[in-house]
């Protein structure tokens, strides 16, 4: 029960990849600018820098893009820092594309690796 989500997410990541028309391998969304699909308006962030608080988190974001319309940072039991990854929602895809585009520019060892579509959208 516990990894019943997970394998959904599995699954559905699997199926995104399947070669149908119009969607990306994952290895293509992975790194690339053009990793949205159509109407997509939620991005993830990953390998953020686990010393990064959400106010940071924010703060970085601020610098970077303005226009969303939900931050989540997931945050760990023990320790109480971030679990390295961010969800940041938009309300419109072409928002949600050009922060994309701005955020994976912004990419670094200091901050966060990765820019990628999120599995779940909305």
């Amino acid at each position: 029960p516990r990894f019943q989500n997970f394998e959904a997410l599995s699954t559905m990541a699997s199926s995104e990849g399947s070669g149908k028309s119009g969607t990306l391998s994952h290895f293509e969304y992975q790194e690339c600018p053009k990793g949205l699909q159509e109407g997509d308006t939620t991005i993830m962030l990953r390998g953020l820098v686990r010393s990064i608080n959400l106010d940071g988190f924010l703060k970085l974001l601020r610098n970077v893009t303005s226009n969303y319309d939900l931050v989540y940072v997931p945050v760990g039991n023990k320790r109480s820092t971030n679990l390295g990854l961010a969800f940041v929602n938009y309300s419109d895809p072409e928002g949600a594309r050009t922060a994309f585009e701005q955020l994976y520019q912004a990419r670094s060892p200091h901050t966060f690796r990765m820019v990628k579509r999120a599995y779940v959208q909305g």
